[in-house]
């Protein structure tokens, strides 16, 4: 289940590469995000990061409706406000690693759970 409160920088950052990954996919209908990033994200962030985020403004671009490019902005600007000052780590240990998987496949999960009417409100 999908821990908007959790601060830790593992979880933060697997959230955010969730959302880039999905956005992605939702733009171009590919994740190679995915294939070229993951390992590296989830060990060194400070590293991939600038890169996934440049790229995905491009992504965002693409989209046809304005209400889902707000979306996909608003839950970046959300999840990026969790991160110090500093920005990325630049080195996740094994449990944060661990950690970044968690954030990652909760925040997938949210994308490709069926809202409610009253969770849209």
């Amino acid at each position: 289940m999908l821990d908007k409160e959790n601060t830790n920088l593992g979880y933060v950052c697997g959230r955010l590469f969730a959302v880039l990954e999905y956005s992605q996919k939702s733009a171009n209908n590919i994740n190679t995000i995915r294939e070229r990033y993951m390992n590296a994200a989830s060990a060194t962030p400070a590293a991939v990061f600038a890169t996934l985020l440049n790229l995905n403004v491009h992504h965002v671009e693409k989209f046809e409706h304005e209400g889902k490019k707000i979306y996909i902005e608003t839950m970046k600007q959300e999840i990026v406000s969790m991160l110090p000052a500093q920005g990325f780590p630049a080195h996740l240990d094994l449990q944060d690693q661990g950690r970044f998987f968690v954030g990652y496949y909760h925040q997938m999960q949210d994308f490709y759970t069926k809202k409610s009417t009253e969770t849209k409100e």
